[in-house]
């Protein structure tokens, strides 16, 4: 499986749950000292942060209070 596309696919999913479920979310990539070092994805109702250093994605309510904490690896084990 790629992860980048099992990361994405848990950070959009997540925050359609989280909104209404059809709106669209925007996603970017973060970069750092030249180095993309994650991405980003944001809904009107939260955004996620995935960094590529660590195998989580972190989901934050729309004040930026964590909310969600989803371990990639168990992710895919439990789907």
């Amino acid at each position: 499986m790629n992860d980048a596309l099992s990361a994405r696919q848990i950070a959009v999913e997540t925050l359609q749950e989280l909104g209404d479920g059809q709106e669209p979310v925007s996603e970017s990539w973060l970069v750092k000292d030249g180095y993309v070092i994650g991405r980003r994805f944001q809904s009107s109702a939260a955004s996620a942060v995935w960094l590529f250093d660590y195998d989580q994605v972190k989901v934050y309510t729309g004040d930026r209070k964590l909310l969600k904490v989803v371990n990639i690896t168990s992710a895919r084990k439990a789907a």
